[in-house]
């Protein structure tokens, strides 16, 4: 199965809250989800965000500002 995280709250939110519950699902999802792809949105002044040793070959880049739910998990696809 096929999972795709959405860490847009890591560009919300600079530390604290939600942020704390989702790195650590993400540290987690890490080690346990063999097919775990991610969508990082910039820019992340997150101190939690900017410490998860993230595959760069599983994570996909978008702008923050112009971010569309709708437009993202199909290009989540043909991310390089």
């Amino acid at each position: 199965m096929k999972v795709v995280l959405d860490n847009i709250i890591f560009a919300i939110q600079r530390m604290g809250g939600i942020s704390v519950v989702w790195y650590e699902m993400i540290r987690r999802a890490l080690t346990d989800v063999a097919d775990a792809s991610f969508i990082s949105f910039e820019p992340n002044d997150n101190i939690l965000g900017n410490e998860l040793p993230l595959p760069r070959e599983r994570v996909c880049h978008r702008n923050a500002r112009f971010a569309k739910i709708a437009e993202l998990l199909p290009a989540m696809f043909s991310c390089g």
